[in-house]
């Protein structure tokens, strides 16, 4: 075969040596005795990507552990939350809840800060497909300006919790314990990036807003906010100061913007 015809051949090959079939395998032991410089670097670069397939794999099947231990006690219905938004000077802040089935598990949740869009997009509508339940809360600029932005990140998180239709018998929560809610939760310092269910609810509530906040660049196209999506570039608080506050604006982040 020339180098291009075993590279297209070993191109179609599964990453996951669980999904190789015996043909395959035999094929990848010819190509190893293969001397042809091109061929070794073909076989290189396909154990490469398996290799980091292989973390993958077990990076993501560690994500489930905290939903394990408590599936193992009987605990079965669990919802993880996180929010969106929170550090933004313009928008709402959104919260995420989501139960996910013990199986199939959702391969490449992460912190949805540490994926791009394309790969929140793709999960998002993985999740989606997959998960129990679903729900979204969200507090708009007016009320984070009265209450606050802790106090009104909260409130989306709970509003987001009582809108599922299944009661969750857990909550799995990023960074601080929800305070009030009478469900039983553990907050975890880093969850997004630790537990399955609050990364599902990081990227559902990441990708909710950002197609939310584009929604309102039509309505406000001087802004920007498809593109920072609420946040306080220095191109954001230029529009500011030219064009003044519109009302998705958090007045209680800008007190000292200047006109």
């Amino acid at each position: 075969m020339t180098i291009k015809e075993v590279e297209n051949r070993i191109r179609s090959f599964s990453y996951d040596k669980e999904n190789l079939d015996q043909e395959s395998v035999e094929f990848l032991q010819r190509c190893h005795l293969d001397e042809r410089k091109g061929i070794q670097s073909i076989i290189r670069s396909y154990l490469k990507q398996q290799q980091k397939h292989q973390q993958e794999l077990l990076r993501s099947h560690n994500m489930y552990n905290f939903e394990m231990e408590l599936w193992h006690k009987g605990i079965v219905t669990i919802a993880g939350t996180d929010e969106v938004g929170r550090g933004c000077v313009a928008g709402p802040v959104v919260a995420a809840a989501v139960i996910l089935p013990l199986e199939p598990m959702i391969l490449g949740l992460n912190d949805s800060k540490k994926l791009t869009p394309i790969q929140r997009e793709e999960l998002n509508v993985q999740i989606r497909l997959q998960a129990i339940d679903i729900a979204i809360g969200e507090v708009d600029a007016q009320t984070i300006d009265k209450i606050g932005i802790v106090a009104a990140t909260f409130a989306a998180m709970k509003q987001a919790i009582h809108q599922l239709m299944f009661k969750p018998d857990y909550i799995l929560v990023d960074a601080f314990a929800i305070p009030g809610l009478d469900i039983p939760q553990s907050n975890i310092i880093g969850g997004d990036g630790k537990a399955a269910s609050i990364a599902a609810a990081s990227i559902v509530a990441k990708v909710y807003r950002d197609q939310k906040m584009v929604e309102y660049h039509a309505q406000f196209s001087d802004y920007g906010l498809n593109q920072h999506k609420g946040y306080g570039t220095r191109e954001h608080m230029e529009a500011i100061r030219t064009y003044g506050f519109t009302p998705l604006h958090r007045k209680s982040f800008l007190k000292e913007i200047t006109f």
